[in-house]
């Protein structure tokens, strides 16, 4: 028992030490972890539907080694979260082995260039060593110790790029009129989590500095003269998921109207 109770202790410490009440420290984490594990459900349902890849590529190999750099303690180490951090990320390792899969068996097939068509899963599994090489020297070289800065600009650049892939796709309707490989909900869901996580970084990061200097596990890490980085990047990310929405609902509102595509089917109504 010591052994379970020791770890939740030294989260709920680490979560005291915020900006915050402790309990709306856990509220924030709780939805933000909820709003990422319903993102994933939602994105990977799609994919199998429609026989796609649900996240753009670059993000899906990004995504996969940040979990597993910090799920496996590879750079350091999280602070000491029972859940949902530590936790959180063994757990997401699951899904994103679920993109991993999607990509690579229908990945070929979405692409139109032609080299990219007969060298896409190449170019994809040389991807996934670059960027974790790339990665996993950043932590060290930033000193990010905790991933903070590392996951949202991860997270920024996958808004980005999903805005990419909505006007890569907004022509490709499937057959119950939606396009193919996007999900409405599942933007929501990444938009409420992000919005979740933003706060709680806001609130927490901060406070983890004492004395304007952090050590963990042997590195000591002075604390930035400004967030107004971080700041940037949290502002980027909801602009950026709200632009997606937007343009999916206008979309599939077009579709519901009847479409301006040849060919889209009469029953195009649903939403999903």
């Amino acid at each position: 028992m010591d052994r379970i109770a020791a770890p939740i202790g030294e989260s709920l410490e680490n979560v005291a030490r915020a900006n915050a009440p402790a309990w709306v420290m856990i509220l924030l984490a709780v939805v933000m972890f909820a709003g990422w594990t319903a993102t994933y459900i939602a994105i990977i349902l799609k994919s199998r539907r429609d026989r796609a890849y649900g996240i753009p590529f670059p993000n899906t190999c990004l995504n996969f080694t940040w979990e597993l750099i910090f799920a496996f303690n590879l750079a350091g180490g999280l602070p000491p979260f029972a859940f949902p951090l530590r936790l959180g990320h063994l757990f997401w390792l699951l899904p994103n082995g679920f993109n991993v899969y999607y990509t690579l068996k229908f990945g070929p097939g979405m692409q139109t260039a032609p080299l990219m068509r007969r060298h896409f899963r190449l170019i994809f599994l040389a991807a996934f060593v670059a960027l974790f090489a790339m990665l996993y020297t950043y932590h060290s070289y930033a000193r990010d110790v905790y991933g903070v800065a590392s996951a949202w600009i991860i997270n920024v650049l996958m808004s980005w790029l999903f805005l990419r892939m909505y006007l890569n796709r907004r022509s490709n309707i499937t057959a119950d009129g939606t396009i193919r490989g996007m999900s409405l909900p599942s933007a929501w869901f990444k938009l409420i989590g992000n919005a979740a996580g933003a706060v709680f970084c806001v609130l927490w990061w901060p406070a983890q500095f004492s004395d304007g200097v952090l050590v963990h596990q042997g590195i000591t890490v002075a604390e930035p003269e400004s967030y107004l980085f971080l700041n940037v990047l949290y502002t980027l990310n909801i602009l950026l998921d709200v632009a997606l929405i937007w343009l999916l609902r206008a979309r599939l509102q077009e579709i519901r109207a009847g479409g301006t595509e040849p060919g889209l089917p009469d029953h195009a109504l649903r939403l999903v």
